[in-house]
């Protein structure tokens, strides 16, 4: 009866283990905390949010669930604000957490700017963007 129950508890982590949630998921393999805002494009423009903070060689799943866009913009930063990964895409940041609907008037609404780093998806349902020294 004991060989049963630890088979039945076996087989329920083996199956669980192995419908992960699709995400798209940023880990920090650097020496600092950084940083993360991220920029999606949705029915009215492009929408950002942010922050999470990803203490060093620790992951956190930014969007949870499928992805519904191709190209995700990521805009992070070290303590200092200094930039991790270099950008083209200006779009609207917060100085603390923050949810932000388009990208015109960016300091007239009271926000700064960022340049935010475009990541192709090329499709997939889940990413796991990985940023070293090297980044």
């Amino acid at each position: 009866m004991y060989f049963i129950r630890i088979l039945i508890v076996l087989l329920f982590i083996v199956l669980n283990f192995n419908h992960a949630q699709a995400s798209f998921t940023v880990c920090n393999q650097m020496l600092d905390i950084t940083n993360i805002a991220i920029g999606q494009t949705d029915a009215e423009g492009v929408e950002t949010k942010g922050w999470w903070v990803i203490a060093p060689n620790r992951c956190a799943d930014i969007i949870e669930g499928d992805l519904t866009n191709q190209f995700i913009y990521i805009y992070a930063i070290d303590v200092k604000g200094q930039t991790i990964l270099e950008g083209h895409n200006q779009f609207c940041v917060g100085l603390k957490k923050f949810y932000i609907s388009g990208i015109k008037d960016c300091h007239i609404r009271g926000y700064s700017t960022g340049l935010f780093h475009e990541i192709d998806t090329g499709k997939a349902h889940d990413w796991t963007l990985f940023l070293k020294d090297s980044n």
